[in-house]
């Protein structure tokens, strides 16, 4: 029970570090698109200052070339917000798809924990049964030992019957 408990401690811990790692790439690439976002929003600032200046400039000429220049500026919206709207779909469609991988994910986490949660306590088991198996040729051997004539005789047939054991539990183990 203790081995379980730990093995679930582990994977809190492991499932707690992802968490802050893909916590902490987030926030990196939001960062990233405020940048760009920011520089983007500051270039389409002056250029319109600029359009501005050069349209202030010119509002002294003839009134053809302003209203061309006002068809420009409004062509120029236009296609600034078709291109936006396009970047809107495209990232929208970008969250939804990781998104749907994270679920997908954490699907597949789901049925692969408790299988492996069972093979480590059907280990356990049989560690623990080992283990039993071990303390009680001991027990026996002291006994034998203890009213022998010769115990380094019956040192040597408790050291190979328990090699043979050992041998036959990990063979047992390897087999699961």
């Amino acid at each position: 029970m203790e081995e379980n408990r730990i093995v679930r401690q582990r994977t809190k811990m492991y499932y707690q570090q992802n968490k802050e790692e893909m916590d902490s790439l987030e926030q990196f690439f939001k960062d990233q698109v405020k940048i760009i976002c920011n520089a983007r929003k500051a270039k389409e600032d002056n250029f319109e200052k600029i359009q501005q200046e050069e349209h202030e400039m010119s509002s002294g000429k003839v009134a053809r070339l302003v209203e061309l220049g006002d068809r420009e500026m409004e062509a120029f919206v236009k296609e600034r917000e078709k291109v936006l709207k396009i970047h809107g779909h495209k990232k929208v469609a970008m969250k939804r798809r990781h998104w749907e991988e994270e679920v997908e994910l954490e699907r597949e986490l789901t049925p692969n924990l408790p299988g492996f949660l069972h093979e480590c306590t059907a280990y356990q088991s049989s560690v623990d049964l080992s283990l039993d198996a071990i303390v009680s040729h001991s027990a026996d051997f002291d006994a034998i030992v203890s009213h022998s004539a010769d115990p380094d005789r019956h040192l040597d047939k408790f050291d190979s019957d328990l090699i043979m054991f050992n041998v036959k539990s990990t063979s047992d183990l390897a087999d699961r």
